[in-house]
């Protein structure tokens, strides 16, 4: 097991894809979501190897403005901080063309402990809901859908987020 920043390009040559759902929770810590994708990047710029980061959901639109979920009067304020440090890593792949990279914004409310239900629904950049009116996935349903765009390939260089229903 290897430190996040120890990796070179040598060790990533020959996977298809590198998965990465950092996360760090404390003030002094919010800055490595940047500095880990820009990593990443650096790493994987110019290869065929997928990039996929797992972020948050405070990016995603509520409206056609470019309202963003973190940005919303009923935003809670004990996850800004991290809401902010993870639209740091999301921008920092947004619009880049070197890296086969997908950004995974999992729903609002994402459920460590949740079942596997085997189902899902995609989206874009906007926020959606299940058919309970809820910004719901459980981790398992949200790595299945990983799963699934590794093999689709449905959202290269672009974002996706997903809902599911509790079982």
């Amino acid at each position: 097991m290897k430190d996040i920043f120890e990796p070179t390009k040598a060790d990533l040559t020959g996977f298809d894809a590198v998965i990465s759902a950092f996360a760090a929770w404390s003030e002094e810590t919010f800055p490595l979501h940047k500095k880990v994708a820009a990593h990443l990047v650096n790493l994987l710029k110019g290869t065929s190897t997928r990039l996929i980061v797992v972020g948050g959901a405070g990016t995603l639109f509520v409206d056609s403005k470019g309202t963003m979920v973190m940005d919303t009067p009923d935003f809670p304020a004990a996850y800004m901080g991290v809401a902010k440090a993870t639209a740091e890593s999301y921008f920092e792949l947004k619009g880049g063309t070197n890296v086969l990279w997908t950004y995974v914004s999992p729903a609002g409310d994402y459920d460590a402990n949740g079942a596997r239900t085997g189902k899902y629904v995609l989206g874009g950049d906007d926020l959606i809901l299940n058919s309970k009116n809820e910004s719901y996935i459980s981790y398992a349903d949200l790595a299945l859908a990983i799963i699934d765009e590794l093999k689709n390939k449905k959202f290269i260089q672009k974002r996706f987020t997903a809902v599911g229903e509790r079982a």
